[in-house]
């Protein structure tokens, strides 16, 4: 009885200074460390380190390093309260076991040249989804309120329901794409039987940021965002026309001093961006990210950073093999400008802090 009340007593008391996620994992350590104890018969008192080692050893058979070294780590948490708290006289036994290397490098990610092979055989049409498929897997952990519903292939559009962090209340969206694109998700997703996975479950993309993200971060360029689509609006309208207004309709500034702060700042920035439209700006800053990858030049344009990361590595694969840069530009033209018609799909902006759709 003992046994199972100092453990108890640990979850009680300490949860409460974690958060709730936290709490859980170590009521679940602990109770299941507490369950063993009592199998093999043995006193949390004297404990002697083999025997915690054995008793760790058995709970986390079958884990990975990491979850083991996490549980090693609560059980020492535990035994270093109820130390505090005067309910237990003898040194902490887990603070001697070693823990386990982990593998920074995971088994089952596959290689980037693999990727980066498959991308160079596929079609255009392939290609358009592979990096569709980048964008919408670039940050699962930021969005996980926007999801692919539908394709209407009569009106060649594809609907996204939105709804706010926290609460239930969705609406869906309806954004035009190409109709041959329509076709080709159309028949995507009946092979893959549901709409949800479509994105998710090409297989020429299948786990590809592991290997492909420090790529990114080596070049210091950021995701695509809603706040980085209407900057570039703004610089747009900086350079192009000047227009005070404008500028603050994009940047949805309430006061007029913060955008002229805006245009003090970024008037020499945006001399780099005249184009005679929006979409040949887009497309611009493709190739603007592309030296900036190489090191030429730097810039500042809100190109998806999986997208410029696995450019930089076709590109490199496309010039050792002569393919003509005019053969490459316009896929991504293409997909460019679907997904300005995603980002400025009616109300998404309203609810979506980062444009990174999630299936």
């Amino acid at each position: 009885m003992k046994k199972k009340l100092l453990a108890d007593l640990y979850i009680i008391f300490s949860a409460k200074e974690f958060a709730p996620s936290v709490a859980k994992n170590k009521k679940r350590t602990v109770s299941s460390f507490n369950n063993i104890l009592i199998e093999n018969n043995l006193d949390l008192t004297t404990l002697s380190t083999k025997q915690a080692e054995t008793l760790v050893e058995t709970m986390c058979a079958g884990l990975k390093p990491s979850t083991y070294n996490r549980k090693l780590t609560e059980l020492s948490a535990m035994w270093t309260w109820l130390l505090s708290m005067g309910l237990i006289k003898a040194q902490n036994p887990f603070a001697t076991i070693k823990r386990k290397k982990v593998n920074s490098k995971a088994q089952y990610a596959p290689k980037s040249d693999d990727v980066i092979n498959a991308f160079s055989l596929a079609t255009k049409e392939e290609q358009l989804i592979m990096l569709l498929c980048m964008i919408v897997n670039a940050s699962k952990t930021n969005m996980r309120f926007l999801h692919f519903t539908d394709i209407d292939q009569v009106n060649n559009v594809i609907k996204l329901r939105t709804h706010k962090r926290g609460t239930r209340n969705a609406q869906i969206e309806e954004v035009d794409i190409p109709e041959y694109m329509v076709n080709l998700l159309v028949d995507f997703a009946i092979k893959n039987k549901r709409y949800s996975e479509l994105f998710s479950a090409h297989p020429l993309v299948a786990a590809d940021r592991n290997k492909l993200r420090p790529l990114c971060n080596d070049a210091k360029i950021k995701s695509f965002t809603i706040d980085a689509l209407r900057t570039l609006k703004a610089r747009f309208a900086l350079n192009n026309d000047n227009c005070l207004d404008l500028i603050q309709k994009h940047l949805r500034h309430s006061s007029l001093s913060t955008t002229k702060l805006f245009v003090k700042k970024n008037k020499d920035a945006s001399t780099h961006l005249a184009g005679e439209s929006f979409e040949e700006l887009i497309e611009g800053c493709l190739v603007t990210h592309i030296l900036a990858v190489y090191g030429s030049t730097t810039s500042k344009c809100p190109i998806p950073s999986s997208c410029v990361a696995i450019l930089y590595r076709a590109l490199t694969h496309f010039q050792e093999h002569q393919v003509a840069w005019e053969q490459l530009t316009s896929v991504y033209y293409d997909l460019l400008k679907l997904i300005l018609k995603l980002a400025s799909a009616n109300n998404i902006r309203k609810k979506v802090k980062y444009f990174n759709v999630r299936p």
